[in-house]
């Protein structure tokens, strides 16, 4: 008896595992003609979009049926709506070189190599294959990376990092904790040609020359529920129930210096912001004081500016975003069943049938 309900135990696992797996992957959808990828799991639902960069993420839900027919007819857009207030995005808008007072350098009329982009969401991104089991500083995850070439040369990058598992990753001299659902994303800019008043010739904003550049300002167009972001500490956080996002195993009953800054952006959402980047990959560079920048432009719309040290190679920021259950949505609403419920109710029929079959 004993082997048949092993070699049961083992092939409902294995039916088991791969329908699990089938779930995961059938979740995601790409369409390389549109030069579009949404990826799911763990309640967050990320679309990236080829065409302008842009990056957007919200909770993800599937709403209950009811008695009427025309509300069971609703769309699946209908329930991801990006487009929501509880959404949030974020598109690079444009790229500035500035000298040592932090004032925009530009191009001579003898130079043809650009100093600033004013606008990226006008270029067409490349859209790499999406890796949907894949991991990221070992924690299971999907990703997905945007290319694009800028008019001066250089080259703009965006890895898009969605994780399906609680843990710790670190960025430098930050070590901070994501969640299952956490998405983070990347900014690489790499071989920017900066002014350096022999080589390469740029005139400062009033027009003097041998203007010498001296760092670069890379803004986001950040939209988000919340007018005002606040900035909160895990302190704060606490208050909500929210465990703690900053690690210091080395000082723990101190003020820790390497710990990212996070902000309330609305809809029980957060963003993480780190202090410094990552230049070639290695040497880890705080920013100036007062960046990043967050700046409110409209009613749901921010700016978001990183100042980036000067380097002839690589540079990374690496924004993350926690997004939270939309307080209309959160238990005892009835209005909604969150995705991973679905899920588990439907694998558990799925499985449920197969034991009745044997």
């Amino acid at each position: 008896m004993l082997a048949p309900r092993l070699a049961l135990i083992l092939l409902l696992s294995s039916y088991f595992g791969s329908i699990l797996i089938t779930s995961v992957e059938c979740s995601d959808e790409v369409d390389m003609e549109k030069k579009t990828v949404k990826m799911r799991g763990s309640n967050t639902s990320v679309l990236v979009e080829g065409d302008g960069g842009k990056i957007s993420t919200l909770y993800l839900y599937f709403e209950e049926d009811d008695d009427d027919d025309e509300d069971n007819e609703e769309s699946e857009d209908e329930v991801e709506d990006f487009d929501d207030e509880n959404a949030l995005s974020f598109q690079v808008e444009s790229l500035q070189e500035v000298d040592e007072s932090g004032k925009p350098v530009k191009a001579s009329e003898s130079s043809e190599i650009q100093h600033s982009v004013s606008s990226v969401k006008s270029l067409s991104f490349t859209v790499s294959a999406l890796q949907n089991s894949t991991t990221y500083q070992n924690l299971t995850a999907k990703t997905v990376t945007l290319q694009a070439q800028l008019p001066n040369m250089a080259t703009l990058e965006l890895m898009v990092v969605l994780f399906l598992e609680d843990g710790t990753i670190k960025f430098g001299n930050e070590t901070f904790k994501v969640l299952s659902g956490t998405m983070k994303f990347n900014i690489n800019v790499t071989g920017w040609q900066y002014c350096d008043g022999a080589t390469v010739s740029c005139l400062s904003d009033s027009n003097q020359p041998a203007a010498v550049g001296d760092n670069l300002d890379l803004a986001l167009t950040v939209k988000s529920e919340a007018e005002d972001p606040e900035e909160v500490d895990d302190a704060k956080r606490a208050e909500t129930g929210k465990d703690p996002i900053c690690v210091d195993p080395d000082d723990p009953d101190e003020e820790d210096d390497d710990c990212p800054v996070v902000y309330d952006m609305g809809g029980n959402s957060e963003m993480v912001l780190n202090k410094g980047v990552l230049v070639n990959n290695m040497d880890y560079v705080a920013m100036p004081q007062g960046f990043p920048n967050l700046e409110k432009t409209g009613m749901m719309q921010k700016k978001l500016t990183f100042r980036l040290p000067k380097t002839p190679g690589s540079v990374i920021i690496d924004p993350s975003v926690n997004i939270g259950v939309p307080p209309k949505k959160q238990s005892g609403s009835g209005e909604s069943i969150k995705a991973s419920s679905f899920c588990f109710f439907t694998l558990a029929m799925l499985l449920s049938v197969l034991i009745a079959h044997f």
